[in-house]
């Protein structure tokens, strides 16, 4: 069983990963981060309710790479980057690899934003601890473009289109449910204010 990682909102620690050397060729050639929500409405409790859900989705085998809340800013990381995450429906996405939704290219990093169901995620610019989303991105390579978080796209083409980098669990052509489209994902402005690009 893995150790859950956590890091508080002020300190920041260098992502943990294991090995892409080792990976197959055809997993090396597509990078991506994939947002989900808890899908359960939970007021800040100051980061515990991070550490908790991680090693919750842990335990139950539906992990993802990382947990976050906006609120307090508080990240957990449960697996490296390049090992796959269980947030998807598995199965195969492309024909060529026959990997899954969740380890498609060589990296697809799953975070789930803690906290939130139904309720409206907000403003990003007032996020906190989003220093780690462009630090992921640049650390893996990880293009700042996405599908509109507000749309269900859930064609095998779009999902394995390699200029886009960013998706929603509602983007996995497998998948029966959204997360964050009911959230108003404010994706101009995740650009604008967490990943500083105009």
């Amino acid at each position: 069983m893995s150790k859950v990682w956590f890091m508080g909102g002020k300190k920041d620690t260098k992502v943990k990963a294991s090995n892409p050397s080792k990976m197959p060729g055809c997993h090396k050639k597509q990078k991506r981060i994939t947002f989900h929500n808890e899908g359960v409405n939970r007021k800040c409790d100051g980061g515990a309710h991070v550490a908790n859900l991680a090693r919750y989705v842990r335990d139950k085998s539906i992990y993802y790479h990382f947990v976050w809340c906006p609120d307090c800013g508080h990240w957990s990381q449960i697996i490296p980057t390049d090992c796959a995450a269980r947030s998807q429906v598995g199965g195969s996405v492309n024909s060529k690899c026959g990997n899954s939704a969740n380890r498609h290219g060589k990296y697809n990093i799953q975070i789930c934003i803690a906290g939130y169901g139904s309720k409206k995620l907000g403003n990003p610019k007032n996020w906190k601890g989003t220093k780690k989303f462009k630090k992921l991105a640049k650390e893996h390579g990880i293009k700042p473009k996405a599908r509109n978080f507000n749309k269900t796209n859930r064609s095998y083409d779009k999902w394995n289109d390699k200029s886009i980098g960013w998706h929603m669990h509602g983007n996995g052509p497998r998948d029966d449910h959204h997360d964050i489209v009911g959230n108003d994902f404010d994706w101009e402005k995740f650009k604008k204010f967490v990943l500083e690009i105009d």
